[in-house]
């Protein structure tokens, strides 16, 4: 293996680290939210508290959260530096995700893969950063505040992806352990990532892109899983052991139309300040729509299939990544739909919306290896 290109990665990865201290607000390590995990940390493995009878948030965050927190804080003294470790290890989780896309869509991974992941991951934290009102859109990564759903979504996410191309038993376990453990610990998993998956397996059923049996039986051990997760966080509560808040609805005087102006006055302050996230955003929503009108139409998914293999690379899977898209766009719908009902969004804004980030930061990435890399075998 190329000893230039390697040391090139490592130079990616420990700029990706010092980036996280100029990049990522410091006051962000102390906000109420973020020592909620600090406070169980100490309570279970400082104080040696008993977690019985714990009130924790409607999502808890299990898993990832508090499993990579803990492990990572055992070993950090400082709460400060754990918790920038905690970022710097999410944004790397998400480049490996993003890496192992690459392998699905193109049939292969190399030290070049590896490092295309890595520069693109260093610069969706250039794309994002705080706006002018306070609202912070590097949430993402932080813990507790949903990335873990995030996470968890994007890893089902590979599962489908893998599903679709070579199925086997270890997929489904690892679907069904990891979609348990998901709704568990976040119910924003469900809306950002099962229901779309659900919903886009039909219609890509439906057209004919995908096979029947394999995304049957990938959806019912994934419906089991989030099931089995509901059903134990129901008995852990029952049993006392831990309580779970309530979901709080935004202020009754807001109504449908204004929590409708607030999202898209929100979303747009976030897109102005950062045109460069807001150029990708706009690109993945037509590439998908472009995507759905293709699975329709079979003659301009034929004269698709033959451009991309023109002026790609050669080795796309052109079904996976639409797929893909497809997922994208209808996992952009579906979350507006308890967002604006429930009138949430004046309360935590851009934490609910990680997907409308991270996604087409993930898609645009894939077609823009496809085109540098279109020669490649």
């Amino acid at each position: 293996m190329n000893k230039f290109k390697i040391a090139t990665l490592l130079c990616w990865i420990v700029l990706l680290l010092l980036s996280l201290e100029v990049i990522i607000p410091y006051k962000n390590a102390s906000s109420s939210d973020l020592v909620y995990i600090e406070s169980i940390y100490q309570d279970i493995f400082v104080r040696n508290y008993s977690i019985n009878g714990w009130l924790v948030s409607k999502a808890p965050y299990f898993f990832p959260d508090w499993m990579l927190y803990f492990i990572i804080r055992l070993f950090i003294n400082n709460y400060t530096s754990a918790w920038y470790i905690y970022t710097f290890l999410n944004l790397i989780i998400i480049i490996l995700i993003f890496n192992y896309s690459l392998k699905l869509i193109y049939n292969q991974m190399s030290i070049d893969t590896t490092i295309f992941s890595f520069i693109w991951g260093a610069l969706l934290l250039t794309f994002v950063f705080s706006t002018p009102n306070g609202l912070d859109s590097h949430t993402f990564l932080y813990p507790v505040y949903h990335s873990g759903a995030l996470l968890n979504g994007l890893l089902i996410m590979l599962c489908w992806l893998s599903c679709n191309k070579n199925n086997n038993t270890a997929i489904s376990l690892f679907n069904f352990i990891i979609t348990m453990l998901a709704t568990m610990s976040d119910l924003w998993f469900v809306l950002w990532f099962v229901i779309p998956i659900f919903v886009s397996t039909i219609f890509l059923v439906y057209t004919k892109k995908i096979d029947l049996k394999c995304n049957l039986s990938f959806n019912l051990v994934m419906i089991a899983g989030v099931l089995l997760g509901e059903l134990l966080n129901r008995l852990i509560e029952n049993t006392g052991l831990l309580y779970y808040s309530q979901i709080p609805i935004g202020t009754p005087a807001y109504t449908f139309i204004n929590q409708l102006n607030h999202f898209f006055r929100d979303l747009f302050d976030l897109f102005i300040n950062s045109p460069v996230l807001f150029t990708l955003f706009i690109i993945n929503i037509i590439v998908s729509i472009y995507s759905i009108i293709i699975c329709i139409n079979g003659k301009l998914f034929e004269k698709t299939t033959y451009k991309l293999n023109k002026y790609m690379n050669s080795n796309i899977n052109l079904n996976l990544l639409i797929l893909l898209n497809v997922l994208s766009i209808i996992s952009f719908i579906i979350p507006l739909i308890p967002i604006i009902y429930l009138k949430m969004w004046e309360q935590w804004n851009y934490r609910y919306i990680h997907h409308f980030i991270v996604l087409p930061w993930l898609l645009i990435g894939i077609y823009l290896y496809g085109l540098i890399w279109r020669n490649s075998k």
